[in-house]
C-alpha cells in the first residue's frame, strides 16, 4: 500500500460514482430513433435499498500496456451507511 497516497471515505467513492455524466461537444449522445446528436445528462439512483449492499472498489490502474496497483486507502464503516444522497426520492418504490 503506498502511505503517500490520500485517504478517501467511501462516501466520496459513490459520490464519483453516481454524479451526473454529461455528454456535450465531441462526446455527444447518439439518438437511438433519430439519430442525430443530442446534449445529454445520464445520471444514476438507487430505486430501492435492500439489506444488503455489494461494493467491488478498482484495485488496478490500466494505462496502455502498463498495469499499476491502485495503493489509495478506503475508509470504509460496516455499520450505518447512509445512501440517501443517492436515492431517488421521486420513486414510488
Amino acid at each position: 500500500m503506498n502511505i503517500c497516497s490520500p485517504t478517501l471515505t467511501s462516501q466520496d467513492c459513490l459520490q464519483v460514482f453516481f454524479q451526473a455524466n454529461q455528454f456535450t461537444g465531441d462526446n455527444m449522445y447518439s439518438c437511438d430513433k433519430c439519430g442525430k446528436l443530442r446534449n445529454e445528462v445520464k445520471s444514476c439512483r438507487v430505486l430501492q435499498l435492500s439489506e444488503v449492499l455489494c461494493i467491488h472498489l478498482k484495485g488496478f490502474r490500466h494505462d496502455s500496456i502498463i498495469s499499476s496497483e491502485i495503493g489509495t486507502y478506503v475508509s470504509f464503516p460496516l455499520a450505518d451507511l447512509d445512501m440517501t444522497p443517492f436515492t431517488d426520492r421521486d420513486s414510488s418504490c
